[in-house]
C-alpha cells in the first residue's frame, strides 16, 4: 500500500487537488514489497488490492516517474512468499526516472522478518532473529536523515 501511494498519490480520481499535496509522502519505506502484478507478482496480494480492477494498476513500476517520492526499499534475497524481483524492478524505475533510493538485498532470510530481532521471532514460520538483516532499520534511519536532516551537501 505504501508503493501504492508512492506512485498513484496524484491519480485523478482519488484525491482532490487540493489533498493532492498533502496526501503525497515524502519517503517510501519498504520491506519485502509486493511491486509488481507481471511475472514475479504475488497473486494473492494483487488479487485483493486490484479486486474487480485492473491488475495492471498495482504494477507499480510501470507508474514511477519524477515525482514519485525517494525510497528506502530492503528485501531478501530468499524470500519464498514475495520475490526479489519486486524490489529490483522497483529500484530499476526509480533509477531510470532519478528518483533517489537506496535498495538492501540481504541473502538469507524469511518473508516478515519485521525489525528481525529476537523480540519478533517466529521460528513456527521460519522467521529468526538476523542480526545482518536487523541492520535495515539504522540503515533507513542514517538514510532519512541523509535525505531530509541537511547534512547533505550537493
Amino acid at each position: 500500500m505504501a508503493a501504492s501511494l508512492g506512485v498513484h498519490w496524484k491519480d485523478g480520481g482519488l484525491f482532490s487537488a487540493e489533498d493532492q499535496a498533502a496526501v503525497r509522502p515524502d519517503a517510501l519505506i519498504l520491506g519485502y514489497p509486493v511491486i509488481t502484478a507481471g511475472e514475479y507478482a504475488h497473486r494473492e496480494s494483487i488479487e485483493m488490492l486490484a479486486g474487480d480492477g485492473p491488475a495492471e494498476y498495482y504494477s507499480l513500476e510501470n507508474f514511477v516517474d519524477e515525482q514519485t517520492p525517494p525510497a528506502f526499499i530492503w528485501h531478501t534475497a530468499a524470500d519464498s512468499t514475495v520475490s526479489v524481483q519486486n524490489s529490483l524492478l522497483f529500484a530499476g524505475a526509480l533509477a531510470n526516472k532519478k528518483v533517489p533510493f537506496e535498495l538492501h538485498i540481504y541473502p538469507y532470510g524469511e518473508h516478515g522478518l519485521s525489525l528481525a530481532t529476537k523480540e519478533v521471532e517466529e521460528p513456527e514460520k521460519k522467521r529468526y532473529a538476523d542480526a545482518h538483516v536487523a541492520g535495515w532499520f539504522g540503515q533507513c534511519a542514517e538514510w532519512l536523515e541523509e535525505m531530509f536532516g541537511g547534512k547533505r551537501a550537493e
